[in-house]
């Protein structure tokens, strides 16, 4: 597992030599440093981006004052890493980031010539659905190894959802792979993650509403309730299919 430590003035140094990648995260904000992507708490980020370098100290105190808990565990990160061989479809974040010695953040793995599938805007039904079925395999072999994604289409009250997913035409890179929203083992949840997959799906098919209102409709009137494994999110992708011929 790789680590990066920092205190608080280096930490302000990459920030401002750095360039975001992602603010959409409802708890991270990602940026380069150097070949490295990192995703930092969003308001250790924010404060420390507004903040000049004589402030920067007293930041990381202020930011984590009430907080009893680390951003980021790696524990989590190490066991992700351990099965790592056996996923394929998904890579783990590769390490955590310290700054003065507290957990704060999380190494992932570039993926720079991917775009944010939340700014996706379907070019045809046909590329849309593929991009869903990839997705579908990749949680598939997520569940089969114990672990479940749950982050996929995070609602914040009065903004779009977040959808961590990237691509790069059809094919796709699950993100956000560590914190709470990511569970293993005992506390996997598959069923919370093929709802949140059929969340997924309506935000997709919104974009594209007016040309498909049938598919649009019938996703939007789903009782989530009913979508408790990959078999019911299978059966949900195929009526996708079927009205869409």
């Amino acid at each position: 597992m790789e680590v990066l430590n920092f205190d608080s003035f280096t930490l302000k140094d990459a920030i401002d030599k750095g360039k975001v990648i992602g603010r959409n995260g409802s708890n991270g904000v990602v940026f380069s440093h150097g070949e490295n992507l990192i995703k930092l708490h969003k308001r250790l980020f924010s404060l420390l981006e507004v903040n000049c370098r004589e402030l920067a100290n007293h930041v990381f105190k202020d930011v984590f004052r009430y907080d009893d808990e680390p951003f980021v565990r790696k524990e989590q990160i190490e066991y992700l890493l351990s099965i790592q061989e056996n996923v394929t479809l998904t890579d783990f974040d590769k390490g955590i980031v310290l700054v003065n010695e507290r957990i704060c953040g999380s190494i992932l793995t570039p993926h720079l010539d991917y775009k944010d599938l939340t700014d996706y805007n379907p070019n045809s039904l046909s590329e849309l659905l593929k991009i869903l079925e990839n997705i579908l395999l990749a949680l598939r072999e997520l569940e089969k190894n114990g672990v479940s994604h749950l982050d996929l289409a995070m609602n914040e009250k009065g903004f779009e959802p977040t959808l961590n997913v990237l691509y790069k035409g059809i094919d796709i890179k699950l993100c956000d792979l560590s914190g709470e929203f990511v569970t293993y083992g005992k506390y996997a949840s598959p069923n919370l993650m093929y709802k949140q997959y059929v969340e997924l799906m309506v935000c997709l098919v919104k974009k594209i509403k007016d040309a498909y209102p049938l598919i649009y409709e019938m996703l939007k009137n789903i009782k989530y309730g009913t979508i408790e494994s990959y078999e019911d999110a299978v059966r949900t992708l195929d009526k996708v299919y079927k009205l869409g011929r």
